[in-house]
């Protein structure tokens, strides 16, 4: 509790001094020093607790599990995650070598290949976001209930900003 109530008393100090710029400037700062780390310490947990989870990488189970809600073309991937097409190709290969994911040409256009997920990539992509969902969760636990409806607060907000094709459903 007394970490949320720092957070509130140097927001509202910028705040009531309309001191946008340095609120902002916390904020950022905030989640630069915050997220990376707290998923990364979610990852180490959820690798300790399932040793599975080691055979993707992150970028393959990110990638299989985009590939889950639809077939999609290399390029599509590489530009939704801000890869280069070669670096997507790396990772499609390293699913289709797994047996996670199927390269099929379009019937009208041989030239254009799509990805698709097999069924034992579904059920891996599945898998494996309801490990990280829980071990997110188990993270999340000491929280209280306040301090976890001000981060689904947070995130509202920030989802807010994001672009309607990169918003995706609240099971995430």
């Amino acid at each position: 509790m007394t970490h949320m109530a720092n957070i509130f008393s140097e927001t509202n100090k910028h705040a009531g001094n309309g001191n946008h710029a340095a609120a902002l400037e916390q904020a950022a700062l905030h989640m630069l020093e915050t997220l990376p780390r707290m998923f990364k310490t979610v990852k180490q947990r959820l690798r300790s607790t399932d040793p599975g989870c080691r055979e993707l990488g992150d970028s393959q189970m990110w990638t299989l599990r985009m590939l889950a809600e639809g077939k999609q073309v290399t390029s599509e991937l590489a530009h939704h995650f801000n890869v280069t097409t070669p670096t997507m190709t790396r990772i499609v290969d390293g699913l289709v070598n797994k047996g996670l994911v199927e390269r099929r040409h379009d019937p009208k256009d041989r030239r254009r290949i799509y990805l698709e997920v097999t069924a034992k990539g579904t059920e891996s992509a599945k898998k494996a976001h309801e490990q990280f969902r829980a071990t997110l969760a188990n993270y999340l636990s000491p929280l209280s209930i306040e301090q976890l409806a001000d981060i689904r607060r947070a995130f509202g907000h920030l989802q807010s900003l994001l672009p309607e094709e990169h918003i995706e459903s609240s099971e995430v």
